[in-house]
């Protein structure tokens, strides 16, 4: 069998520890489990070295980037493997002989590159960095990534939590120091997933420690600080969520679907009052009622007294009513993403070589995205209205219109795991509709500029949440009074100022910028682009989540979804730029019409119409048109508004029932705003510790 090893990934991981760590619960009732993970972590590390042995030779005989023979090193990982399962059985983790060999296939290319200079030696190193402490395999990404990285991405599912304060056990400078015994159990099904330990981000400056239990695999326990007054604030603010629900059933949602109602969670302080100090369990997941929360002041703004604030948004229609250059305009929004400053980048030119994208084709991933050269049209109005052909860009009458400002805090990890140290909170946005200058009539050419909130850790982000939530309060007066405005200026300012993130290209916060258009040609076409960490500009990407348009209905997207479709279907799944490797999956951009989603040939052929549907939900052109009934935008009926009006908004976003387009069944119902307002009343709320057992939204959208 002829293995080359495959392009050199940006993280190489020890797959050995990833086994170990993986498939030991650390407790006496896991014996087996560590003898299988022992000795698979024995079979990778012989296969390795035997590939890596092979591979050598074969670059000293000058046949450095041919296909170099594996067989006998497979031959031996099978008989190792083989044996491993027959006698360990349902302990062992569910790696493959394939899995291991892919993983390790890798590290011999990065290692071999690396050592040939093909990558600087600080490959090596970062490659144990990678791996210093607990690690586990992202299936999802088809590779291993730190545990703490990865729980905060796919929290282990939890049964239930225990708390019982204890009696002041110590003194700091004369102050008591309280503290609390908590019990964790997760649910049996995720027993293979954990280690014997977990660092848990409590909020405090350090981290604690849960330790597994000794005769229950399922359990584990610790002491945390224990901040009485935090803890009754939220088993208040339950109560009072309760009480808007007015004994209204509340809706409950399964990732994005409305699955049905229940009762509000009321509060649960009192419990810890009893005599003795009894133990009290903590909700794991409340049911929050929407009402909670007004979307249009906390999540999705569209008002036209923030769309069209005099002082910090501009309208090349309407000059006289606005701020050139004003906070929320796209000319500044461009400035702060080049960062001038910084970077010594012309935001002018910058802004330019954007839309000069369009006007030849592009290659991503292998793909090619053809030209859409109707853009001329529109660099030309503006270099027109600049002052004449060819000269630069006037940002300050840049031809979008402001839209929206999206607060998409629902999209954070899950920050409480590995003390907090990495992951964002979630994204802020500005969506953002073309002019044709010439006529001041919206075309149907859709940004959206998606930053990515730099607050890692559990307080920080429950701070900026609660932030976004005191929008709604009354003494601010609502959208255009200048106290709302001006805390919706700090809250912004915090993602979409330059340097607000210095380690990314200009030290911006962006995320990617996605368009979504057919005023360049008829078909509608979503693309996306991040910014260039060599140039700093922003240049084509894939658009994640959607696989290459011309594979749907293909037995090659069947290929990839029928062996993945268990974590598809749990929304854990992460599109692959190439299936199988060296061909081309993730797509470079997506054309797509108001029917579309995405199946295999035949319900037959792709059996898990669970997968089907998650995929096609996930995809951009799925979301965008038949899978949620959307007609191509979500913001803005054709991504428009018109001047004086609000922009509409989706049934997705504010309530509809879909027939599921592939089976004409089920039929699910979507309400995302009604979802996301449950979501940000909890990362205002939480304590730290209770916030491990949320949930995390596994989307790009």
């Amino acid at each position: 069998m002829k293995k080359n090893p495959p392009p050199t990934r940006h993280l190489v991981l020890a797959l050995g520890m990833c086994i170990v760590l993986v498939g030991t619960v650390g407790t006496a009732g896991a014996d087996d489990a560590a003898r299988c993970a022992s000795s698979l972590q024995s079979a990778y590390g012989k296969y390795f070295a035997c590939a890596l042995k092979l591979h050598s030779r074969a670059s000293k005989q000058g046949d450095f980037t041919g296909d170099v023979d594996f067989t006998s090193c497979e031959v031996r990982l099978d008989k190792i493997v083989g044996k491993t399962f027959a006698r360990y059985g349902s302990a062992c983790p569910e790696f493959s002989s394939s899995e291991i060999v892919e993983f390790a296939d890798q590290c011999v290319g990065d290692t071999a590159s690396a050592s040939a200079g093909m990558l600087p030696a600080a490959a090596l190193t970062t490659v144990a960095e990678a791996c210093t402490g607990p690690v586990a395999l992202d299936r999802s990404k088809g590779r291993c990534l730190p545990l703490a990285e990865v729980f905060a991405a796919h929290p282990p599912k939890i049964d239930s939590i225990d708390i019982s304060p204890n009696a002041p056990a110590g003194t700091s400078a004369g102050h008591v120091l309280p503290t609390a015994s908590v019990r964790v159990t997760f649910a049996r099904t995720e027993l293979k997933r954990l280690p014997p330990s977990l660092e848990i981000d409590v909020g405090e400056r350090k981290p604690v420690i849960l330790e597994a239990s000794a005769t229950d695999q399922a359990v584990y326990t610790g002491t945390i600080p224990w901040d009485s007054k935090v803890w009754s604030e939220y088993s208040a603010a339950l109560e009072q969520s309760e009480a808007v629900a007015q004994g209204r059933d509340t809706p409950v949602f399964e990732g994005r679907v409305l699955a049905g109602e229940g009762p509000a969670s009321g509060g649960f302080f009192s419990e810890f009052l009893a005599p003795g100090g009894s133990t009290s369990s903590v909700p794991v997941l409340p049911v929050i009622s929407p009402a909670t929360v007004d979307p249009d002041l906390t999540l999705m703004i569209t008002d036209v007294n923030v769309v069209e604030d005099p002082d910090r948004t501009f309208d090349p229609c309407t000059p006289s009513t606005g701020t050139a250059m004003g906070k929320w305009t796209f000319g500044r929004l461009m400035e702060e993403m080049a960062n001038p400053s910084a970077t010594g980048l012309d935001p002018s030119a910058f802004t330019l070589d954007l839309l000069e994208n369009w006007l030849v084709d592009q290659t991503v991933n292998g793909l090619s995205i053809p030209a859409r050269t109707a853009m001329q049209s529109v660099i030309d109005r503006w270099q027109l209205a600049s002052g004449g052909a060819g000269v630069p860009l006037d940002l300050s009458i840049a031809p979008f219109r402001l839209m929206a400002i999206v607060n998409r805090v629902d999209l954070r990890g899950n920050s409480p795991y590995g003390g907090g140290g990495g992951g964002d909170c979630g994204e802020g946005r500005f969506v953002f509709g073309l002019l044709n200058t010439d006529t001041c009539d919206p075309l149907r050419f859709g940004v959206i500029l998606e930053y990515k909130v730099n607050l890692p850790g559990c307080k920080p982000c429950r701070k900026y949440a609660r932030k976004w939530l005191d929008l709604q309060d009354p003494t601010l007066g609502g959208p255009g009074d200048p106290l709302y405005n001006d805390e919706l200026e700090n809250l912004t300012d915090i993602f979409s100022l330059g340097g607000t993130t210095p380690g990314n290209p200009n030290g911006s916060s962006l995320g990617q910028l996605r368009t979504n258009e057919n005023a360049l040609a008829s078909q509608w076409e979503l693309r996306e682009f991040v910014l260039s960490p060599a140039t700093g500009l922003l240049v084509p990407d894939t658009t994640k989540q959607n696989p290459h348009m011309p594979l749907n209905f293909t037995t090659d997207l069947e290929n990839w979804v029928n062996p993945n479709a268990p974590i598809i279907c749990a929304n854990d799944f992460t599109v692959p730029d190439e299936h199988p490797v060296g061909a081309p999956f993730l797509a470079a951009s997506v054309p797509y019409g108001s029917a579309s989603f995405f199946d295999g040939v035949s319900s037959a052929t792709l059996p898990d119409r669970c997968a089907r549907f998650e995929l096609s939900l996930n995809s951009c052109a799925g979301c965008h048109a038949r899978e949620t009934d959307t007609s191509f935008c979500h913001v803005g009926d054709g991504c428009t508004r018109p001047i004086g009006s609000p922009a509409l908004l989706s049934g997705f976003l504010t309530g509809n029932t879909v027939i599921d387009p592939a089976d004409g069944t089920p039929t699910r119902t979507f309400n995302d705003l009604a979802r996301r307002q449950s979501d940000l009343w909890l990362a205002a709320h939480i304590p730290c510790f209770p916030r491990l057992a949320l949930p995390v939204l596994a989307a790009e959208h």
